[in-house]
């Protein structure tokens, strides 16, 4: 599946040389009942200040409460790289209502590398 929340609508059918046939439909949906949906910046340049910020939407049947953590990581060498950034505190508190929504967010640095 990919990551898209959606329905998705299976439909089969098939058939014997003398004609008997069978049809089946069922319908999956690609859900989680706690699921965190990162919205990071599309771009952004040297000594800027931004957010990174995530929405955390509660599908279940109560209300939900928990930690959200950012980890950040230099894509080459797998080393960590909050402190060049700012990240100084990772980890947000939640609480999301029933079939509501939370958002959390962490301000982020972004260093002069010249």
């Amino acid at each position: 599946m990919n990551e898209a929340l959606t329905r998705w609508k299976f439909l089969g059918f098939t058939h014997t040389k003398d004609l008997q046939y069978a049809f089946t439909q069922k319908e999956v949906v690609t859900q989680k009942e706690l699921m965190v949906m990162p919205n990071p910046p599309r771009f952004f340049r040297e000594n800027d200040k931004i957010e990174f910020t995530a929405k955390i939407s509660n599908l279940s049947d109560k209300d939900l409460t928990g930690v959200a953590k950012l980890l950040l990581f230099d894509a080459i060498t797998m080393q960590p790289i909050d402190a060049e950034l700012g990240n100084n505190i990772p980890e947000v508190s939640f609480t999301a209502k029933q079939g509501q929504s939370d958002a959390v967010s962490w301000s982020l640095h972004i260093p002069d590398f010249g």
